[in-house]
């Protein structure tokens, strides 16, 4: 898994192999720090938390929450039961629990589980909209296909958005308030967050994996494996664009509005895109492009 740090200027990457936590500089791509995780393995999920001041590592093997500065270990955190993916909104952290179809709230401060809220089956990631006080769970479920809404001031379900197939990622227009749902590898649904309702529907011309989390300058990019290459997607003009890589990607993140988007390969490294004009970038020492 991969995480943006811009507040710090680092990049952190998960090695599932090792057990640790590895910080990249962002101005040239070259190592930072390796914090070693004391053989946590089963990497789910890692978020800035208390304002971009840590960071909260999910292991799903151990059922525990690692919070880190970058540089050692804070605190762990026990879950109880195994947790998939991660979110902070409130100064609490949401974990989604696939084995009993819950989201775990946990107080940042004490460590302490608080409540469990029952959601829809198999729920796996998350989007947060502090503006609206409300968290989506994505329930991936084979036979629910929908996306719970959670009330972050009373922590409880306040509504369902329902789709007619299966859900694998979003990414959240906290401006207009709509998010951009990827059904299969090649349909979004747009949501109206204030109706809780489907508005429209597009079909990508490529089968897509993983996609960026928020539009940055009006785009969604998604990674094509199929292709060695990341789809540039406008949400207003729906025009397609391929930028294509000299490997396999795979997890792919934006560090917010205006920010660059950073694509993990599936061996190799990260590669980094310039929105503005899809300018890629490839390197590990020193930022050079390639096309």
């Amino acid at each position: 898994r991969v995480l943006v740090d811009t507040k710090n200027n680092a990049v952190y990457v998960t090695n599932d192999h090792e057990g640790s936590l590895v910080a990249f500089d962002t101005n040239n791509l070259s190592l930072r720090n390796k914090l070693d995780l004391e053989d946590i393995a089963g990497m789910s999920d890692l978020r800035l938390i208390n304002e971009n001041k840590n960071i909260a590592v999910l292991s799903v093997n151990t059922s525990q929450i690692i919070l880190t500065d970058g540089m050692k270990i804070l605190k762990k955190i026990a879950l109880g039961k195994s947790s998939w993916k991660l979110t902070e909104q409130s100064g609490k952290l949401y974990s989604s629990n696939r084995q009993d179809d819950s989201v775990s709230v946990m107080d940042i401060n004490t460590g302490s589980v608080i409540k469990t809220i029952k959601v829809g089956k198999t729920p796996g990631t998350f989007r947060s909209h502090p503006g609206r006080n409300e968290i989506y769970v994505l329930n991936q479920g084979s036979e629910n296909h929908s996306i719970s809404v959670i009330d972050t001031v009373k922590d409880e379900v306040a509504g369902e958005i329902k789709f007619d197939g299966r859900i694998n990622s979003s990414a959240l227009d906290r401006t207009n308030d709509l998010l951009y749902v990827l059904q299969t590898s090649q349909n979004i649904s747009i949501v109206d967050l204030k109706k809780r309702e489907i508005i429209e529907k597009f079909k990508l011309g490529y089968p897509t994996l993983y996609m960026s989390h928020i539009p940055i300058e009006e785009k969604i990019y998604f990674s094509v494996p199929s292709k060695n290459a990341v789809l540039s997607w406008h949400v207003k003009t729906h025009e397609e664009k391929i930028i294509n890589l000299p490997w396999e990607p795979y997890d792919i993140l934006n560090a917010g509005p205006g920010k660059r988007i950073y694509v993990l390969a599936k061996e190799r490294g990260l590669a980094v895109i310039e929105p503005k004009n899809d300018q890629l970038w490839l390197g590990t020492t020193n930022w050079r492009p390639i096309r």
